[in-house]
């Protein structure tokens, strides 16, 4: 347990330095270091983007190689119960580092958010929900992505921010804050939190559909897809239909 903590703790802030280092790279007095280091031998001409992964490459890796090595030795049962425990072993620090990785992303994720965060709906117990999701100590986030909303009559595909929240689930439309040519260097987004209209009668493809309940959504009218949702009010299908 004291190594895969100690290796999660190594691993947890690599995405934000190789960021990091990447912006620093814009200044010549850190490119010029950073080229004399690369020269000496021990680095062999490897820069230091090279050398944070080199710790999470190398776990993937171990548990086939003990596995490997179980095949030679599957004639003495001793060692190859040894060889055993260091695949399981293995395996759970690389889980343990996988988890710190993932733990940090969300927490940059969600600082990002949060400091960019423009707010078109109404200020109701469901906003309050997610500020206190953001300001949480306690990490809320289950799991985020990109949500592309299909087009329809009168709007574009659109890409989406995810957020699904122990209680909530958040959709945030991501709009880059630098201009093309800057966005390299350091990606930062503002995240807009708004209602979005939608054609009831479109489907996939801007193909017109057959609706269940006509009276329901007559010809042309719109509905609105609010931002914020309550799991209970969420509905799961295992496959999406326009």
């Amino acid at each position: 347990d004291e190594r895969a903590h100690a290796c999660a703790y190594f691993i947890e802030d690599q995405a934000q330095a190789l960021k990091l280092i990447k912006k620093k790279e814009q200044s010549p007095d850190f490119a010029q270091l950073m080229r004399a280091c690369e020269a000496k031998p021990l680095c062999r001409r490897l820069t230091l983007k090279d050398y944070l992964p080199s710790v999470m490459t190398r776990f993937t890796k171990y548990k086939l190689l003990f596995e490997a090595m179980k095949k030679f030795a599957s004639e003495d049962p001793v060692e190859s119960e040894k060889l055993s425990r260091c695949a399981e072993c293995a395996d759970n620090i690389l889980k343990c580092m996988n988890e710190a990785h993932l733990k940090k992303e969300q927490e940059a994720l969600l600082k990002q958010i949060k400091s960019n965060l423009d707010v078109q709906i109404p200020n109701d117990d469901k906003l309050q929900n997610l500020q206190d999701c953001l300001g949480a100590s306690d990490n809320r986030l289950l799991y985020s992505g990109t949500l592309k909303l299909l087009p329809d009559l009168t709007t574009q595909k659109t890409e989406f921010e995810c957020c699904l929240f122990t209680d909530i689930f958040v959709f945030f439309q991501k709009i880059p804050i630098q201009t093309f040519e800057q966005r390299g260097i350091e990606e930062s987004y503002k995240y807009v939190l708004k209602e979005h209209q939608r054609d009831a009668a479109m489907g996939r493809h801007q193909r017109s559909r057959t609706l269940a309940n006509p009276s329901r959504y007559p010809t042309g009218q719109n509905f609105i897809l609010t931002p914020i949702i309550r799991l209970e009010h969420l509905l799961i299908k295992k496959k999406a239909c326009g």
